[in-house]
């Protein structure tokens, strides 16, 4: 078989296996994450949360930016390697299209979705809480709230979760391609790096750990 077709097989093997594994790490780590925050260890809410929308952090950021991440060492040996203008040209045409889909899916995360988010809320919210303040028959009010539980109110992401996504695409990007590289050093100390952006996310998300307040105390300590 061709040299230049199995060079070519294998890339998109890898490609492919590092963009699909970069999901499940996302997933795993944002239902990881939610477990050890909310002690609920129920294996359909695990499974709920496995395959949910929205969190912390953004699976659809990290997948677009591992994707990134991955191709573009790969476009820059190409562009390396290449023996006429044509090749360039389509490697940079690749790399340019491949960073214009990963922007417009960042925003996807921000705009689009966030707005359908944030109607999904005032749809429930006011299912379930007009009641409240008209008298209906209880039979309506359990229709209503019934109705409004069953709103999927996580769709978008708050920026903090968008750049969540962003650093462990970062982390996940430098490991794949440590292991197409064969530099294991790198991948270890990536690896342990992953561990600390865990522990230090979990810290955060479960309010063990508050930067304002942190930021005061030193503040008055200044004093």
């Amino acid at each position: 078989m061709n040299t230049n077709l199995l060079y070519c097989i294998d890339t998109f093997i890898y490609v492919a296996i590092s963009i699909a594994l970069s999901w499940v790490a996302s997933q795993t780590f944002k239902t990881v994450l939610k477990v050890a925050i909310t002690k609920n260890k129920n294996a359909r809410y695990i499974v709920h949360q496995f395959f949910s929308d929205g969190d912390f952090p953004s699976s659809h950021t990290t997948v677009s930016t591992t994707a990134s991440i991955v191709v573009t060492p790969l476009l820059f040996e190409a562009v390396c390697e290449a023996t006429s203008k044509t090749e360039i040209l389509a490697c940079i045409a690749v790399e340019v299209t491949l960073l214009i889909w990963t922007a417009m899916t960042i925003r996807d995360a921000l705009g689009i979705r966030m707005r359908v988010q944030e109607l999904s809320k005032i749809t429930q919210q006011f299912l379930t809480e007009t009641p409240k303040y008209f008298i209906v028959s209880e039979s309506l009010q359990e229709f209503w709230e019934g109705l409004g539980n069953s709103i999927n109110i996580k769709a978008g992401h708050m920026p903090h979760e968008v750049i969540g996504g962003l650093i462990l695409a970062l982390i996940f990007g430098v490991g794949a391609n440590s292991i197409r590289t064969q530099n294991y050093v790198a991948l270890l100390i990536d690896i342990a790096i992953a561990l600390a952006y865990f522990i230090v996310s979990y810290l955060l998300l479960s309010k063990k750990i508050n930067p304002l307040k942190i930021i005061e105390r030193l503040k008055e300590k200044k004093k």
